[in-house]
C-alpha cells in the first residue's frame, strides 16, 4: 500500500463522514472534484464501486460501507494518538531575562514577549532597560 492509497482511503472516509464531497471539501480543504477523483481512483484500485453518486445523493454501496466501517475507526485511532502525542510535549517553564535599550523594547521586544507569554504562560520574562542605545552597544562591543 502506498501513501497515495492511504490518502485516497482517508479522503473516502472523510467524504462519508461529511455526507458528500461538497461538505468534505470544507472539512479537508480539498476541492470536491479532487475528492471525487480520489474516491474513483480508490474504486478502480479495489475493483469495487464504493459510492453511488448523483447530484443530490451520496450513498454508500455495500462494499463502500464495509470499507468505511473497517478503516474509519483506524483513522479515528490515529487521530486520537496524534492528539495525545501533541499534547504530551513538555511545558516550557522558567524565567527569561533580557537587557536591552528601551527603544528596542518598545519597538520590537514588547510585542514579541507578549506573544511568547501567551503561548507559554509558565514562562516569565523580565526586561531590564539599559541607559541608551549607544551606551548599550558600546558596553556590549567592548
Amino acid at each position: 500500500m502506498k501513501a497515495k492509497d492511504i490518502s485516497n482511503l482517508y479522503l473516502f472516509c472523510q467524504s462519508v463522514e461529511c455526507g458528500g464531497f461538497a461538505a468534505a471539501s470544507l472539512q479537508t480543504h480539498v476541492s470536491a472534484p479532487t475528492l471525487s477523483r480520489a474516491v474513483a481512483s480508490l474504486e478502480q484500485q479495489l475493483g469495487e464501486k464504493l459510492v453511488h453518486r448523483n447530484a443530490k445523493q451520496f450513498q454508500l454501496t455495500t462494499a463502500g460501507d464495509e470499507y468505511y466501517q473497517r478503516f474509519s475507526s483506524l483513522f479515528s485511532e490515529l487521530n486520537d494518538e496524534w492528539i495525545r502525542l501533541s499534547n504530551s510535549q513538555p511545558v516550557l517553564t522558567g524565567e527569561i531575562r533580557v537587557s536591552c535599550p528601551e527603544p528596542f523594547a518598545d519597538a520590537f521586544l514588547q510585542k514579541l514577549a507578549i506573544e511568547f507569554m501567551d503561548l507559554h504562560p509558565e514562562v516569565s520574562i523580565s526586561i531590564q532597560f539599559s541607559a541608551g542605545t549607544e551606551r548599550f552597544l558600546m558596553n556590549r562591543l567592548t
